[in-house]
């Protein structure tokens, strides 16, 4: 699991559910680093910062476009074209529902959708972009 993934299981999971052992080493680690002084930041210390940010997006991405294509031989321009579609869907409508409650029915694409978007960098949106990021993996 990445930093931003382990962000997001604390800041967004449940308040009475237990954090896994591989978070709480995450947070160890990270603590160490800022409280001596070996990292100018928590967020730098966290790994929290803008590239690991980018790069737990374009993870979430490629898991989406893999439930996209379901095992399909889809070439990659055309699955990005589908990403692309999913992308548009889900911020105009499932991105808002979940901003104001997390429902627990989310379909797998659209967790991978929500993880892309809470990683807080600028989201890839259009079919181009997307097809450098599934043939650059």
């Amino acid at each position: 699991m990445n930093s931003i993934a382990m962000a997001h299981l604390i800041a967004f999971g449940n308040e009475n559910d237990a954090l896994p052992d591989e978070v709480m080493v995450w947070l160890r680690a990270g603590f160490m680093r800022y409280l001596s002084s070996a990292a100018p930041s928590l967020e730098i210390a966290l790994q929290l910062s803008s590239t690991g940010r980018k790069t737990a997006r374009d993870q979430a991405l490629r898991e989406a476009a893999e439930v996209l294509a379901d095992g399909k031989q889809i070439s990659p321009y055309v699955l990005a074209g589908l990403l692309e579609k999913k992308i548009k869907r889900f911020e105009g409508g499932g991105l808002l529902l979940v901003k104001r409650s997390t429902p627990s029915n989310l379909s797998v694409l659209d967790q991978c959708l929500l993880q892309a978007f809470r990683a807080g960098v600028r989201m890839r949106r259009c079919q181009r972009d997307l097809y450098r990021l599934l043939t650059d993996a």
